[in-house]
């Protein structure tokens, strides 16, 4: 709206006289036709536009900001008001798109971990209407495993629970039958196969190719033949080398956290000082009720949680710290009262067996048995957890070049070692680009 002063049909006039002066014509011809019909169809489309050609180095390809390895979050905040909805977006890094074996263990993957997803997250735990999982596939760039929750819950707490099922899915890859197995390789084989029922169909798939600049017309072809070659091992393996952050060398994930205005939402102190459990488990608190707890107390009752507490000994401990009375004024014994009752009702609301309180605890709990069993202390010195080794004893994450460039821009590094952004823009400055796709086919020229 700010531009539309300096529009004038002077101006106007000019940018039509010149939008037209260099051209790259792309186009698909599709139906009843032969090939000098298309040519001739290109040469009308040239004739009539009148321009020269536009040169090679004048051309815009479609790129994709390539992320350094660790994982990046970006908070926003929902531009509704009366949006009780929080969102979680996680894209996984899932290998490159020109690697036509592992893009099709990324579509097998991908059906794989579809319907547990969903049943887990949103039939079992009723975490939010909007939950599914799917694969992005970038032209020249990154394959992304993508996971999505829409929910009322705090995003902070949407998170962990996303992280908990990808941390647990592997003993699900690991335990399926090959029966089972099989089931999903012929139901991704089915997909493949289908027949196009139109010409619109036919077009559309054909002018992806050509749009992408891969021109991989047999696709299709190579990825059932690359099926037929995948077995149970190769997907664990993919899921041990991308997915699973445990193993991952260069685990790469992007989350976009979209919080509701509705919810408390973390400082960039907090965000810096608190884990995100300790974050997730003060929003579950004060979604049942709790007054404003702090998260100072929070993170301090977190962190006193060791590998024997167990689920119920750490909710009646929490209950018993919401409990501790404080002295009241005659004059405050009405507001007193009232405050006792809704406590009343907040305890008895986290004590049911579906609580978030309760999943969050035990989230706490399995977080602190792992730091214990990896030789690390449950407690952190001056809120900086360092990033855990991983499986082949490399950690993963930054160099410290990039780790400054970040910290520079005001990107925030949390205890998870997981670094925070807000302003989007900026932090995409800091990212090189892929480079332009390179055809999969010699391309032969016939137009003149």
């Amino acid at each position: 709206l700010s531009a539309f002063p300096l529009v004038s049909k002077q101006r106007l006039q000019k940018f039509i006289g010149s939008l037209f002066e260099q051209t790259r014509v792309l186009m698909i011809v599709m139906g009843n036709f032969v090939e000098q019909d298309a040519l001739d169809m290109a040469d009308t489309v040239i004739k009539v536009l009148g321009s020269m050609p536009l040169p090679d180095y004048a051309r815009q390809w479609s790129r994709v900001l390539l992320h350094n390895p660790g994982s990046y979050v970006h908070h926003a905040t929902m531009p509704e008001d009366g949006n009780v909805n929080s969102s979680i977006d996680v894209s996984i890094y899932s290998g490159l798109t020109q690697n036509d074996w592992e893009r099709v263990v990324l579509d097998l993957t991908s059906i794989i971990i579809q319907e547990p997803f969903f049943d887990q997250l949103r039939t079992k735990e009723q975490l939010g209407y909007i939950t599914y999982s799917s694969d992005r596939k970038y032209n020249d760039g990154y394959m992304t495993l993508r996971l999505l929750v829409q929910s009322e819950a705090n995003p902070a707490y949407i998170s962990q629970r996303i992280n908990h099922f990808v941390r647990g899915f592997r003993k699900r890859l690991v335990d399926m039958t090959q029966e089972e197995f099989e089931r999903y390789v012929n139901s991704l084989k089915v997909r493949r196969e289908e027949k196009l029922k139109n010409l619109y169909g036919e077009t559309s798939r054909y002018w992806t190719h050509v749009c992408s600049g891969y021109y991989l017309f047999d696709k299709i072809d190579r990825d059932i033949a690359n099926l037929a070659t995948i077995g149970k091992d190769d997907v664990v393996a993919f899921w041990d080398k991308y997915i699973n952050p445990e193993t991952a060398p260069s685990f790469t994930a992007l989350t976009a956290a979209i919080w509701s205005t509705k919810i408390a939402q973390p400082s960039e102190a907090d965000l810096a000082q608190y884990p995100e459990i300790s974050i997730a488990l003060r929003g579950c608190l004060m979604r049942d009720g709790i007054k404003e707890p702090t998260l100072e107390s929070v993170d301090a009752f977190v962190q006193s949680l060791t590998p024997a507490s167990t689920e119920d000994s750490a909710l009646a401990q929490l209950i018993q710290s919401l409990c501790q009375p404080a002295a009241v004024s005659v004059d405050d014994a009405d507001t007193s009262a009232t405050a006792t009752s809704d406590l009343t009702k907040a305890i008895e609301k986290i004590s049911e067996p579906a609580s978030y309180v309760r999943t969050a605890l035990s989230m706490a709990i399995e977080q602190a048995q792992a730091r214990t069993s990896r030789g690390h202390p449950a407690a952190t010195c001056n809120g900086d957890l360092q990033r855990l080794p991983l499986a082949n004893g490399k950690t993963g994450g930054l160099t410290t070049g990039a780790q400054s460039s970040l910290a520079n821009i005001g990107v925030i590094k949390t205890p998870d070692n997981t670094w925070v952004f807000r302003e989007a823009s900026t932090f995409k400055a800091t990212l090189c680009q892929s480079g332009a796709p390179v055809p999969t086919r010699p391309l032969v020229p016939k137009f003149k």
